[in-house]
């Protein structure tokens, strides 16, 4: 909705008053602090990757994801859970680097390095890898189509709702 009303653009717009503003420091502005919603946030955060490929001459597709607990994280770093998801890897692959695993002289992509270690550190640090196989051109196959909005709200498991006068989140489980 926002990137519909031009609210996530960073080019100055200007007001009928001759006021110059920019609409994405606007939404910032009226948006809570993300720190005064940790406490309140339950519900897990999940973020993961559909891989697809070729191995050992067969087709495969992986998902490869994390979950992480928004309460247990806040009572542990005072943060939501995706400060997991989003900090733990890159300390991963700082250790792999400062202990020698992941030569840092040698220009890769990240893909192309040895995931195994990196996995198994998350795992060690609090981040646990969950990998799910999936039968390659079968109904739950990521054809990396996005839906229509309404189509993934009709699918959804909860609706989230944030409000800029109220300044909390509410998280509305679905009837199944």
């Amino acid at each position: 909705m926002l990137r519909t009303l031009g609210f996530l653009s960073h080019l100055p717009v200007t007001l009928t008053t001759g006021q110059e503003v920019v609409p994405l420091k606007v939404v910032k502005a009226l948006l809570p602090d993300p720190m005064t919603l940790a406490p309140g946030y339950i519900g897990n955060t999940c973020i993961g990757n559909v891989v697809k490929g070729w191995k050992d001459g067969q087709r495969r597709e992986v998902f490869i994801y994390q979950v992480s607990d928004h309460h247990a994280c806040y009572e542990e770093v005072e943060s939501q859970g995706i400060s997991y998801t989003a900090g733990v890897p890159p300390v991963a692959a700082a250790m792999l680097v400062a202990d020698g695993t992941w030569d840092a002289k040698t220009m890769v992509n990240v893909e192309e390095l040895d995931p195994e270690p990196f996995i198994a550190i998350l795992d060690r640090i609090g981040l646990p890898t969950e990998i799910k196989e999936i039968e390659p051109c079968s109904a739950a196959t990521f054809d990396g189509t996005v839906r229509d909005l309404a189509q993934e709200l009709s699918e959804s498991t909860a609706t989230v709702t944030v409000s800029a006068a109220n300044p909390m989140i509410a998280v509305a489980p679905k009837p199944r």
